[in-house]
């Protein structure tokens, strides 16, 4: 059998030794370890805080130049004579100065020297100490340790001054102080820590259709160069930044074909592109400060500002309070307004740009001409008819895309045009259609021209669908000669006026029409008139509509008609008039309906010194009985006839009385033959100019209205007119819209005329 070998092991003396000796190199590699993490660590807690220091000395060289260290809190008072500060975050915001009345009043200088964005949030958000003075603005150091770690910064042990700060540059101390590790830059290696030099960006600021920005990067390949545009609200004092970028994964800025940065700050045919929600925080409609500024978070550098641009957030130029300095003003003050570009004259309407103002109103002046078709070519020439105005609730308004979106402000306003033109409105609206739609506060309107709009809604005018209060002087209505067939007004369920489709408690003078209305709402409530659709306590002085002919004559197919009415009243000049004061007024337009007048199709008020001559009709008789109305002069008229005076009409062409229903004394009935004419056309003054459609009437007229304008009939045309071009006081005399007839007239001194133009010779 075999024998096993006996083996002798370790006695528990020699294991005992084996183990301490484990222990002992365990314990050196693992002090080793935890010294070389914390030594790691050291130098990442240095690199925050190099990154703090000169993402704070950049910006406190910012906050200089925009003069916010005038504010009276930065922090702990160090040394007040050597004007030495430090300010002290933890965990983000130190919550004791958070509470305090300063941050509530002027907020944290942590957002100046510190903003969102200027380095890692992680970093941003953790603890640590950055001390400064404020004149020079000058960061000096900076210490940083984690938010988690076990020291913590205490104001009434005076550590920071007495322990801290003398051991800046202590690393041993630094990486083990109180149990926690702690980043230090500044000092000797602040110096160090020099950039390339930055040139100054260029800035354009553009207050056009759109309110845009165009930014040239001088100093692109420059590492950690960096670009931001700044836009201050002069009223309100916030400030909105865009940090520009080329990598288009992070920002839509850069613009490729321009080579340049372009901000949009106002667009108001893009959803969510409106000024109060690119620049949300400010005011709309306050004055605005825009820079560009190039600065260097990675590399202590200078700041280089472009040239700041000032304009105004919605508008042209403006005036607050009646004072040309507007820093501090609310908007709400805003007294005055110039507008240049569609852009602005839709911000008038505060659903789309939550513009607010006082009881006392706005001043508006229309600085220039103005075209819808070239609006919506230079916002978009590829598809201009996709371009729509949007409301602040992303919703096009009441429009159908490629529309106008008629302005109603909750606020009183006067609109003053200059004299300018807006050309080619283009509205389709579901409510009130016209340049105003329907204003909840009264509107004046004056010394304005609209050409060629096509108009459609509810209840539409081309100035305005429904006016309340207000006053409207000197504007004009007309077509070009060339105008598309869709230029015209059409209401679909309420009136339709070549001018205002309702008028409540509105004056109206001295203003004119030449354009083509129609009503096709099938409710017999609702109306047409080639100025106003239904005039309800209004004042309707030295107006006139004009119409259109062929050869000196009117056309009698139905769709050529200058005021249709499909059911309601329909009047060359007003539809319905209700308590209404007309005077001095008169109408050379056609007329069909089916209760219908050659100056009003209804009214209960006094009409005086007014004519018309406008070819009337009504639609074929229904079997022996005709159940429609017509009158050359009215349809209908009620109340005293007393109050009809001095008022005349055109016999001869419509062969109709001068009223179809009611009263009808002082309105007078002549034609070419008849002695009642020759003193009418006789005894005024010489024929003034005329701007005609018709070629007969250029050519025999040689630019002429041979019958009598709204002075000629007794109204005081003003000539006075306070020009933006004239020295302040200084009136200059220009050509009022009603001292010379726009649109066509029938010739009855000249051809026989029945009742249509293929009778003419």
């Amino acid at each position: 059998m075999w024998k096993l070998k006996a083996k002798k092991g370790f006695t528990l003396v020699e294991a005992l030794v084996v183990v301490a000796i484990i222990g002992i190199l365990g314990t050196i590699i693992f002090m080793s370890v935890v010294d070389y993490l914390r030594s790691t660590t050291k130098l990442e807690y240095d690199g925050y805080a190099k990154s703090i220091f000169v993402a704070a000395q950049n910006h406190l060289t910012m906050a200089e130049h925009e003069g916010y260290l005038g504010r009276k809190y930065f922090g702990v008072s160090e040394s007040s004579s050597q004007g030495i500060y430090r300010f002290v975050v933890k965990n983000g915001v130190d919550e004791d100065w958070k509470k305090s009345s300063e941050y509530k009043e002027n907020g944290s200088i942590l957002d100046l020297i510190l903003p969102y964005g200027s380095v890692d949030e992680t970093v941003r958000a953790g603890s640590y100490i950055i001390r400064y003075q404020k004149d020079p603005a000058q960061v000096l150091d900076v210490f940083f340790w984690s938010e988690d770690g076990r020291y913590a910064y205490s104001y009434t042990a005076n550590d920071y001054t007495d322990n801290l700060l003398p051991n800046k540059n202590n690393s041993d101390k630094l990486r083990d102080y109180g149990g926690s590790i702690i980043g230090y830059y500044g000092g000797a290696d602040a110096n160090a820590a020099r950039g390339e030099k930055l040139t100054a960006p260029k800035l354009q600021l553009f207050n056009e259709d759109r309110l845009y920005v165009l930014v040239d990067d001088p100093n692109n390949g420059i590492t950690g160069a960096q670009l931001k545009v700044t836009v201050r609200g002069l009223s309100s004092g916030e400030i909105k930044e865009f940090v520009l970028k080329r990598d288009t994964t992070e920002n839509n800025y850069w613009d490729s074909t321009l080579e340049q940065y372009r901000i949009v700050l106002d667009d108001v045919t893009d959803a969510g592109s409106h000024f109060a929600q690119v620049c949300d925080g400010l005011i709309p409609g306050e004055n605005i400060k825009v820079e560009a500024v190039a600065y260097n978070d990675t590399a202590f550098t200078n700041v280089a500002y472009s040239a700041a641009q000032t304009t105004n957030s919605l508008f042209g130029d403006v005036t607050l309070d009646g004072s040309v300095d507007v820093t501090g003003l609310e908007p709400k003050d805003l007294k005055a307004a110039d507008v240049t570009s569609i852009r602005h004259l839709e911000n008038l309407d505060p659903k789309i740009s939550g513009l607010e103002l006082n009881s006392e109103g706005l001043s508006v002046q229309q600085t220039s001409d103005l075209n819808w078709n070239d609006f919506r070519v230079a916002i978009d020439d590829k598809e201009p008819d996709k371009v729509c105005v949007y409301n602040l609730s992303n919703v096009y308004g009441s429009n159908e895309t490629g529309c106008y979106e008629p302005i109603s402000p909750d606020y009183k306003m006067s609109y003053d045009g200059k004299n300018h033109i807006i050309r080619d409105l283009k509205i389709n609206s579901k409510s009130y259609a016209g340049l105003f739609g329907g204003p909840s506060a009264a509107v004046s309107i004056s010394n304005l021209q609209l050409e060629d709009c096509a108009v459609s809604g509810q209840v539409a005018g081309t100035l305005a669908g429904c006016l309340q209060g207000g006053t409207v002087s000197n504007v004009l209505v007309c077509q070009s000669k060339d105008a598309d067939a869709a230029v015209g007004v059409e209401a679909t369920a309420g009136y339709a006026g070549g001018l205002i489709g309702e008028a409540y408690g509105t004056t109206v003078e001295g203003s004119a029409t030449a354009v083509y209305v129609s009503c096709s709402s099938d409710n017999s409530a609702h109306g047409a008139g080639g100025l106003i659709g239904n005039a309800n306590k209004a004042s309707i002085v030295g107006c006139y509509s004009a119409g259109f002919t062929v050869a000196g004559a009117y056309d009698d197919q139905e769709s050529s008609f200058t005021v249709h009415a499909d059911a309601g009243s329909a009047g060359g000049l007003i539809g319905d008039v209700q308590d209404t004061t007309v005077a001095y007024c008169y109408s050379t337009c056609s007329v069909y309906g089916k209760l219908v007048g050659g100056l009003v199709g209804t009214s209960n008020s006094a009409i005086q010194n007014s004519y018309c001559t406008g070819l009337v009709m009504t639609p074929e008789y229904e079997g022996d009985v005709n159940p429609y109305v017509r009158g050359a002069f009215a349809g209908n008229l009620s109340g005293d006839a007393a109050g009809y005076t001095d008022n005349h009409y055109f016999s001869i062409i419509s062969g109709a009385n001068a009223v179809g229903n009611g009263a009808y004394g002082g309105i007078v009935a002549f034609d070419a033959t008849t002695a009642s004419y020759q003193a009418f056309v006789s005894g005024k003054s010489e024929a003034q100019p005329a701007s005609p459609y018709d070629d007969t009437l250029v050519a025999y007229y040689q630019g002429k209205y041979n019958l009598r304008t709204v002075a000629q009939l007794g109204y005081e045309v003003s000539t006075e007119y306070y020009s933006d071009d004239s020295e302040e006081g200084e009136a200059v005399t220009v050509e009022q819209y009603v001292s010379r007839h726009y649109g066509d007239w029938p010739a009855p001194e000249i051809m026989v005329i029945n009742n249509k133009a293929s009778d003419a010779p």
